[in-house]
């Protein structure tokens, strides 16, 4: 095998292992055997576990921008029947749910892991900055006229979207039904009636057991935020929380029943945030003027000040399109930040589930770009001015 065609199996197999089982699994052991070459091969070609990754995600962007610009070309030639770049984001959505499912998945991971650390904020910029140039060169195929601030709208709406649809583990048949319905959270609630109730611990302990398992609990929730939920092991729990190997194990039935727990913690914290700073609020939303101002505050906020569990809210997502019986407490956050909008916008007017929906797509790829390539000040403060023109036009607010 030639050395270019085996750096790229060992490559491809590195976003297999990333997709399937977190960062987490990513060794030279692992990769040497999934990609069926000696590990002497995986060392010789990378030195660090980071080299891997990096490289993964620049295979990842080369094909995405081959599969764009091939996309344009067939545009142009009236071989592709799209009208519209909300046409293409629904068929990019589409595609993340069905054929590129593990490639997304695997993008994902790295974006957030990105944005844990602050080496990777320049591959993360350098990547969203070749996507902005493949969707300019779609929306020209279609002959749209759409400024850079409406197009970063849409490509952050995108990636917010592609976040749900991975982590509710929908179909690509889910998202061409949830496209043309007004009110998506039908198929999410169908997933949230799913849920069981979660053995938090204190029922089969007590509260003589509860220091025991809030200590458990934030020690995971520690993980998750350091390190992410793949690294999630009764072990690593264990170590964090200064208590016995068997402790965590003793407490809570399966790592998928702390993560859950976990889960349930970090969503509740974050709702607190969010009605805290409604809350300070000086004047109440009467004008999408009010209602960008506020969303803008919590945004900054979120990339910033609460960087750290904002990640590790959006990393059990991802955790969750792998692990079925965690999609029920990621339905009930969806369902609940999508009446959150909903309710916000209804204080100007008429609005449907699907707008709040696409509100809400928006501020997570948003926050997920941001986070990735580094919270510039720049980044911030055009925060303000893009969900503004989101509520005027995309969003239905008045």
């Amino acid at each position: 095998m030639k050395k270019n065609n085996q750096k790229k199996v060992i490559l491809e197999a590195a976003i297999r292992i990333i997709s399937d089982n977190g960062l987490a699994a990513v060794t030279h052991r692992k990769i040497a055997k999934a990609a069926s070459v000696t590990l002497s091969r995986t060392t010789y070609y990378f030195s660090t576990k980071q080299q891997i990754v990096d490289d993964a995600a620049s295979v990842i962007l080369s094909g995405y921008i081959t599969l764009l610009d091939n996309f344009a070309v067939s545009l142009k030639q009236k071989n592709r029947k799209l009208k519209t770049v909300e046409e293409f984001c629904d068929r990019l959505i589409s595609n993340a749910a069905g054929q590129h499912r593990q490639k997304a998945l695997a993008w994902c991971e790295i974006m957030l892991d990105y944005a844990r650390k602050s080496e990777g904020s320049d591959i993360a910029r350098h990547w969203f900055s070749e996507l902005s140039h493949c969707w300019r060169r779609v929306a020209n195929a279609l002959s749209v006229n759409i400024d850079d601030i409406d197009l970063q709208i849409l490509i952050d709406t995108t990636l917010g979207m592609q976040f749900v649809v991975l982590a509710l583990g929908l179909t690509a048949d889910d998202v061409i039904k949830i496209s043309v319905s007004d009110d998506p959270t039908e198929r999410f609630n169908q997933i949230l009636s799913k849920r069981n109730e979660i053995d938090d611990g204190v029922s089969k302990f007590g509260n003589k057991g509860l220091s025991s398992i809030n200590n458990i609990i934030n020690a995971t929730i520690t993980v998750i935020t350091e390190q992410g939920p793949s690294y999630v092991t009764y072990k690593n729990v264990a170590q964090y929380a200064s208590m016995s190997l068997s402790a965590p194990a003793y407490y809570f039935n399966s790592i998928s029943e702390l993560l859950r727990v976990a889960e349930r913690r970090i969503f509740f914290e974050a709702k607190d945030r969010y009605r805290r700073a409604i809350g300070s609020t000086p004047s109440p939303l009467q004008t999408i003027d009010n209602l960008a101002d506020l969303s803008a505050a919590v945004f900054i906020r979120e990339a910033t000040e609460f960087r750290l569990p904002s990640i590790a809210h959006y990393q059990i997502w991802l955790e969750a399109a792998r692990s079925e019986p965690l999609r029920p407490e990621i339905a009930e956050a969806v369902v609940d930040q999508i009446r959150a909008w909903r309710r916000r916008f209804e204080m100007l007017g008429p609005c449907s589930n699907r707008h709040a929906l696409l509100a809400q797509s928006h501020f997570v790829g948003r926050l997920v770009r941001v986070m990735a390539c580094g919270a510039r000040i720049g980044d911030l403060t055009d925060f303000r001015k893009e969900f503004l023109r989101g509520f005027q036009i995309r969003w239905g607010a008045k």
